[in-house]
C-alpha cells in the first residue's frame, strides 16, 4: 500500500491549473523533485516540476490551448506555459540503462508513481504531492529532511553507476542544505569519484559552482577533498602542507576553506578564494631560520587558476575578475593611491569591495583571530574606500572629458584613438594633468611632439598704422585661400609679401579648444602653391589682409587690418599655455575679446563679414 501523509501546502495558481486539467482528464498528477522538499523545509520553491500519468501525446492534447515547448518530448517532457509560468511536466517513466554514465539510453513510460519516483536521485528529492491526495513518499524522504540526512534512493553504487553527476550533486545537496550525506551514500561517492572524469566539463562546473557559493561549502569540501581532485587536481598539493610560517596557524588546505568560510556567498569571491593560494607550493622556500616565504605566489596562484578555470569553461568575465582578485588578494587597496584610482577606474566600485572583502576573508584565513592592528588596518581601508566611493566620482573612459571624435584633429586614427584615451585617463589618474578637454587634448599633442598654437584673439579699434611701424611693426600683405581638407582640419594656403619678398605657406590647423590648436604650416614653392589653388573651397571667399606684427613684452602681437573694415581691426596674441598672463600696450583700444567668436575667426571671414554696426 502507498504510503500517504496529509499536508496542506499552498501551490501558485498555475500549478493548481495544471493539475486540475491532469485530473479532469483521468490522469494522476503531482507536483514532484525539489519543490516538495523545498515545501516540506518551509521554504518557497524557485520553479515546479509536475509528474503525471498521462502518456505524451495524451498530454499534449490536455494543453492544446496554452503555448507548450517539447523540451523533451521523446523522453516525456513537456513544458507548458500558464499565466506566464513555464512547469515542466513530465510523464511517469522507468529509466533504461546508462551506458554514457550521464543519460539513460533509452526510457519506458509507467502507470506507476512508485516506478517513477524509484528512479530518482535522492530520497527527499523523490517525493510527489497533489493537494487532494497529500504527500507520496515511498523511500522516507520526510523522514530524512527532519533528521538532515541525504541519502540515494535505493542502491548508492548503482544511483551513482548510473549517473556519474550525481556525485557532485550529493557534495551541492548537503552543502546547500547542511544535510549530512549517509555512510552508505557516502562510501559510494568515495569509491565512485573516478567516475566524475567521464561528465562534461561543463555539467562540473555547473555542479561545482552551485556548491562553492553554498552556505556549507567549507564543510563539505573539507570532508570530500578526495571527489574534489577528481576533477580539480591542482588542489591536491595543498592538502596538509604546512606553511611553516609564524603568520599562519593553518595548512594551505585548511586555510584555502577558512578563507571560503569567511567569504560571502557569491560566485567570483568564492572561486577567488578557493583558488588564492593554490600556486604556493610551487613557490614555497626556506630561509636560514626555517620560516617558509611563497614569493610570487599570487600571480602563480593567478596562472594556475587561469587553466582551471579554461579546463571547466567559464565564461570570460568571470574568470578575468576571478584572476584578478587572486592576483591582489595579498595586497591591502589603500584608497588615495594610483593603484586605487586606476582599479577604480578600471573595474569599476563593486570590483573594489570584492577585493577590499577577500582581503579581509584571507587575514581571517590565517590565524585563530585576527590581530588588532591587522583589524585597524582593515577597518581604515574599509573606511577610506566607503567614503571616497561617496565623494568622489569614478573617472573612467566613459567620463573623460575626451571623446575619439576629438582626437581626429591630432591626427589619431584607428586604433590609435583607443589607446591615446586609455593614455589620456592614465595621465589624469597619475595626476598628470587635469580632466580638461583642453588640457587633454595639449597632453596628448606634446605626445605626438605636435606644434600647439594658443592663441587670443580681440576686436579692437582701427590701429595708428603709422605708429605701429615707428615702434617696429613688420608689415605683410597677406592672400589667404581655404582648401577643402579632411573632417577637423582647416586647410589654407597663403601668399605673403614683406618688405618686396613673397613667399607661400601651406597650414593645416587642427582645433584643441577655443584657445589653442594644433597647427602646422610648411613653406611651399610657387608652384605648389599654385597647385593646391585647384583645391580651394568654393565656399569661401579669398581673404585680403594686412598684418602689422609688433613685439611686445615677450610676445608677438598680429593686427590684421581688413579692406572691408574701416573703424576696427583684429587682434591676436600668441601665448605658451592657455593660462598665461600677457599686457597689452596702452595705444590698443580693446573693443571687445572674441577668441570664441566663431564669426571672427578667419575662415569664417572668408564667408560672411560682421557689420562693424555689431561691434558691442
Amino acid at each position: 500500500m502507498e504510503p500517504t501523509s496529509h499536508f496542506n501546502f499552498p501551490l501558485p495558481p498555475p500549478v493548481l491549473t495544471a493539475l486540475r486539467l491532469l485530473t479532469e482528464n483521468g490522469y494522476e498528477a503531482y507536483a514532484v523533485g525539489g519543490a516538495v522538499r523545498d515545501l516540506l523545509r518551509g521554504k518557497i520553491p524557485h520553479d515546479y516540476d509536475i509528474t503525471t500519468s498521462a502518456p505524451p501525446c495524451e498530454m499534449e492534447a490536455v494543453f492544446a490551448d496554452f503555448r507548450t515547448v517539447k523540451t523533451g518530448i521523446r523522453h516525456g517532457t513537456l513544458t507548458v506555459l500558464i499565466e506566464g509560468e513555464a512547469i515542466e511536466i513530465t510523464t511517469y517513466r522507468v529509466d533504461g540503462t546508462y551506458t554514457d554514465a550521464r543519460h539513460p539510453d533509452s526510457v519506458t513510460f509507467t502507470r506507476s508513481l512508485r516506478e517513477d519516483a524509484a528512479r530518482r536521485d535522492f530520497t527527499v528529492n523523490a517525493m510527489a504531492y497533489h493537494p487532494d491526495k497529500g504527500l507520496r513518499d515511498f523511500f522516507g524522504g520526510e523522514a530524512d529532511i527532519r533528521t538532515g540526512i541525504l541519502r540515494t534512493v535505493g542502491d548508492a553504487r548503482l544511483r551513482f553507476t548510473e549517473d556519474a553527476l550525481r556525485i557532485l550533486r550529493a557534495l551541492r545537496f548537503s552543502a546547500v542544505l547542511g544535510y549530512k550525506i549517509e555512510d552508505e551514500t557516502a562510501s559510494a561517492i568515495h569509491c565512485l569519484k573516478e567516475r566524475l572524469q567521464e561528465i562534461a566539463p561543463e555539467r562540473i562546473r555547473e555542479e561545482f559552482t552551485k556548491l562553492i557559493v553554498a552556505e556549507n561549502a567549507d564543510t563539505v569540501l573539507g570532508e570530500y577533498r578526495d571527489v574534489l581532485c577528481v576533477f580539480l587536481p591542482e588542489i591536491r598539493p595543498l592538502l596538509g602542507f604546512d606553511q611553516k610560517n609564524p603568520h599562519h596557524d593553518f595548512d594551505l588546505w585548511e586555510h584555502t576553506l577558512r578563507v571560503l568560510a569567511s567569504s560571502p556567498c557569491d560566485k567570483v569571491l568564492r572561486l577567488a578564494a578557493l583558488f588564492h593560494d593554490i600556486g604556493k607550493p610551487h613557490c614555497f622556500s626556506l630561509d636560514e631560520k626555517g620560516i617558509g616565504h611563497f614569493y610570487g605566489h599570487a600571480e602563480k596562484s593567478a596562472e594556475i587558476a587561469d587553466a582551471v578555470m579554461r579546463r571547466l569553461r567559464f565564461d570570460n568575465e568571470t574568470r578575468e575578475r576571478v584572476l584578478l582578485l587572486v592576483r591582489m588578494h595579498d595586497v591591502v587597496p589603500m584608497p588615495k593611491t594610483k593603484q586605487f584610482s586606476r582599479m577604480r577606474s578600471r573595474y569599476g566600485d563593486d570590483f573594489l569591495f570584492d577585493w577590499l572583502t577577500l582581503v579581509r576573508a584571507d587575514r581571517m584565513g590565517q590565524k585563530q583571530a585576527l590581530s588588532p592592528d591587522t583589524e585597524q588596518a582593515l577597518l581604515e581601508a574599509e573606511s577610506k574606500a566607503k567614503a571616497l566611493v561617496t565623494s568622489e566620482e569614478r573617472l573612467s573612459l566613459a567620463t573623460l572629458a575626451l571623446r575619439g571624435d576629438d582626437l581626429i584633429a591630432l591626427g589619431y586614427r584607428g586604433k590609435e584613438i583607443g589607446k591615446a584615451l586609455d593614455l589620456a585617463l592614465g595621465a589624469v589618474l597619475d595626476g598628470k594633468t587635469s580632466n580638461e578637454k583642453g588640457a587633454l587634448l595639449e597632453f596628448l599633442a606634446k605626445k605626438r611632439d605636435l606644434p600647439i598654437e594658443c592663441e587670443r584673439k580681440f576686436l579692437i579699434q582701427y590701429p595708428d598704422v603709422s605708429l605701429l611701424l615707428s615702434l617696429g611693426a613688420k608689415k605683410s600683405a597677406i592672400t589667404q585661400t581655404y582648401l577643402i581638407g579632411e573632417k577637423g582640419t582647416t586647410a589654407r594656403v597663403r601668399c605673403r609679401v614683406t618688405e618686396g619678398k613673397t613667399t607661400y605657406f601651406h597650414t593645416v590647423k587642427r582645433r584643441l579648444t577655443a584657445l589653442s590648436a594644433v597647427e602646422e604650416e610648411s613653406e611651399i614653392t610657387s608652384g605648389e602653391y599654385t597647385a593646391l589653388l585647384k583645391k580651394a573651397d568654393s565656399t569661401r571667399n579669398v581673404i585680403q589682409k594686412t598684418r602689422y606684427v609688433l613685439p611686445h613684452e615677450g610676445h608677438l602681437l598680429e593686427i590684421d587690418v581688413y579692406p572691408f573694415w574701416q573703424r576696427q581691426a583684429v587682434l591676436e596674441i600668441e601665448l605658451k599655455s592657455e593660462a598665461e598672463e600677457f599686457l597689452l600696450p596702452p595705444f590698443i583700444t580693446v573693443l571687445r575679446e572674441v577668441t570664441k567668436e566663431v564669426a571672427y575667426k578667419n575662415v569664417s571671414l572668408a564667408k560672411e563679414i560682421p557689420s562693424e554696426d555689431k561691434i558691442l
